[in-house]
């Protein structure tokens, strides 16, 4: 476990409940190393504030150039527990509406069709010059031949000369 030492305003608040979270059985590492940046945060931009407002965690967790949505979704999320925690205890503390920063667009898979899939294989079962003259363009012959080799079973894992 790391020992960290919180500063700002939120300093022992910020403890207490890193501490009330692992007394209750998270590991709450990441999420301690996340709040021990939110006080050096606090204690450079918000050194005297009495209460967490809603322009101190809109601060916090707007998104960075370099990240990607998900971290600033995490950022957000850890923050917002330290919120509703302060307000449970009696303190001032804006809360972020849950989903206030959607965690990203979910990934969606295309389902072949029956008849896709026909054309795929019948595709295959043809010699490779009757497929389509691909002399123009070098390696893409190879390249296609290799795409169809494909399986499904596989995991869609591209197959070079039927081996995996």
């Amino acid at each position: 476990m790391l020992d960290l030492s919180f500063k700002g305003p939120f300093a022992e608040c910020i403890a207490d409940h890193v501490s009330l979270k692992r007394a209750i059985g998270y590991r709450f590492e990441a999420d301690a190393e996340s709040l021990m940046r939110f006080s050096i945060f606090t204690a450079e931009k918000y050194p005297d504030v009495a209460a967490l407002t809603r322009e101190i965690v809109l601060d916090w967790c707007a998104k960075k150039l370099y990240e990607a949505q998900a971290n600033q979704s995490a950022r957000a999320s850890t923050l917002r527990q330290l919120a509703i925690y302060m307000d449970n205890i009696g303190l001032n503390a804006y809360i972020l509406p849950k989903g206030y920063y959607p965690a990203g667009e979910q990934y969606i898979p295309h389902i072949f069709t029956e008849n896709e899939l026909q054309r795929f294989f019948s595709a295959r079962s043809m010699p490779l010059c009757q497929r389509m003259p691909l002399q123009a363009f070098g390696y893409a012959g190879v390249l296609q031949d290799d795409l169809f080799l494909w399986t499904p079973a596989a995991g869609g894992k591209v197959a070079k000369n039927g081996r995996r």
